[in-house]
């Protein structure tokens, strides 16, 4: 049996998709997350390795896949890249007949609108990539919590502990007059301390950036609770989401603008009604795009991969792009 295989990798977790050769799904699994630079590359091919075994093993595969595409969060080096498929190529050669890597702003893309759209990640960290046409890339973002992540669950929970830490020692509070008692409780609760000092330990020595954006759901809950400074924060990250599409916004080929469709890809997007508000006054600043189509893929961007990776070892792998998406909005500007 021909198979095909796709892998999107995030900050959190893996998922592999392993396809037939009338490309349908045989089976799908996941494992922990592949970003390149948190998890380091070594690390990153052994669990690829780890989760195509147990992948192939699950749908009784004996034979190399026809080929691997893989996604993967912090694939934005050449040479990092380079020596992500040499370690694959001897690590698992003898699992896939060929290895293609790009970043994980490609799946989205490619599981939902290959011929021209944008992909605007809000997960664990963000990102932003306008596809044209021509297939030429205009990115924003994709630089991590140190330099970017705006609009991102890191961003939430910065915003949200900063109001914290910032209001118990009277520190730039004008214009706030939002109580963090909730903020303050759930950190407390949710990373186990007793006040911001026992943070400390959190965001230096054992910091995990997954654990760290983890407590955006919490402020996700206390926004849906109508508590003033979770709302607060929401307008404060969704206005900085939408700032990725004001920064490409000169970039857009006209005949995308017209409605140009927009993957939303992580998990941020599931507080959309706490994003909307800010989100939509800041698209305000656009000059050139007219209407925006808002998607999420009804499963994993992995399906994406492995369209490129068929696509790039030239072979044929069809996708019906109409079943991939549904619509989470759609905004006039």
């Amino acid at each position: 049996m021909s198979v095909y295989g796709g892998i999107e990798g995030g900050g959190t977790k893996t998922v592999i998709q392993l396809f037939d050769d009338k490309h349908q799904l045989i089976v799908e699994d996941q494992g922990e997350g592949t970003n390149l630079w948190s998890v380091g590359i070594e690390e990153v091919v052994r669990r690829i390795h780890d989760l195509l075994v147990k992948a192939r093993f699950s749908a009784n595969i004996e034979e190399p896949l026809l080929s691997l595409g893989l996604t993967l969060s912090g694939a934005e080096q050449e040479a990092a890249n380079a020596r992500v498929i040499e370690l694959l190529k001897e690590k698992c050669g003898h699992l896939s007949a060929t290895f293609h890597l790009w970043t994980d702003t490609y799946g989205p893309i490619y599981s939902a609108c290959p011929s021209g759209g944008v992909v605007l990640i809000a997960g664990t960290g963000s990102n932003c990539v306008l596809l044209k046409p021509d297939g030429k890339m205009v990115c924003c973002g994709g630089w991590g919590h140190m330099m970017g992540d705006e609009g991102s669950a890191y961003d939430i929970t910065h915003t949200a502990l900063k109001r914290v830490f910032d209001q118990k020692q009277n520190f730039m509070q004008e214009g706030r007059s939002e109580s963090v008692e909730y903020l303050d409780k759930a950190m407390q609760e949710f990373y186990k301390v007793n006040d911001c000092k026992d943070m400390l330990d959190h965001l230096y020595k054992n910091f995990s950036k997954n654990l760290y954006a983890g407590f955006a759901v919490k402020v996700a809950e206390g926004a849906t609770k109508g508590d003033e400074a979770c709302v607060a924060v929401f307008a404060e990250v969704a206005s900085r989401l939408a700032y990725h599409l004001v920064a490409i916004d000169a970039a857009v080929p006209e005949e995308l603008a017209s409605n140009l469709h927009i993957v939303c890809e992580g998990s941020v997007w599931k507080s959309w009604d706490h994003i909307k508000p800010a989100f939509v006054e800041t698209l305000k600043k656009c000059k050139n795009i007219k209407k925006i189509t808002l998607v999420r893929l009804v499963g994993s961007a992995a399906i994406g991969a492995a369209f490129l990776g068929a696509k790039y070892s030239s072979l044929s792998f069809n996708i019906d792009f109409s079943s991939t998406t549904t619509t989470l909005d759609t905004l006039e500007l």
